[in-house]
């Protein structure tokens, strides 16, 4: 079911999108790819990344469900030195992708006022504690 999913990605996101079993170590790839695709305002590749990303939001995979949201944080991470780069994938996000990201942003404006190290824990905290996957899940979950 996994690899169904998966392959259901445009074919040059295909070959950066990870099996499950190397998710973390390929999550900087497809990343890469993403913000390369918008930079050569390749808007059929990113509208087709952003709309794969929902179906995998709406699996009942959980493991998809949490790479898709550590993937967005990542993304978040990658971009932020650039804010027109981050506003510009806004357009493209599902409704899932959009309060995952909403909620992230959030999290990182009241991390603002911590050094790095302390900013860097919450934010880990909060993708991978169990009570902060449940607040995603609520966001997810959220009718808009």
């Amino acid at each position: 079911m996994c690899q169904r999913r998966l392959a259901a990605f445009h074919p040059r996101v295909s070959e950066t999108v990870p099996h499950p079993a190397s998710f973390a170590r390929d999550r900087s790839a497809l990343v890469r790819t993403l913000r390369e695709a918008c930079r050569q305002h390749n808007e059929t590749l990113v509208r087709s990344v952003f709309a794969n990303l929902e179906v995998l939001l709406l699996s009942r995979d959980r493991d998809l469900r949490g790479w898709v949201t550590e993937f967005l944080e990542a993304l978040q991470d990658s971009s932020e030195w650039n804010p027109p780069e981050t506003d510009a994938y806004l357009p493209f996000m599902g409704p899932s992708s959009l309060r995952i990201w909403s909620g992230l942003s959030a999290i990182r404006s009241d991390l603002a006022e911590c050094s790095v190290l302390e900013a860097e824990v919450g934010m880990w905290r909060v993708v991978h504690s169990g009570s902060s996957v449940r607040k995603i899940s609520s966001l997810l979950n959220a009718q808009p």
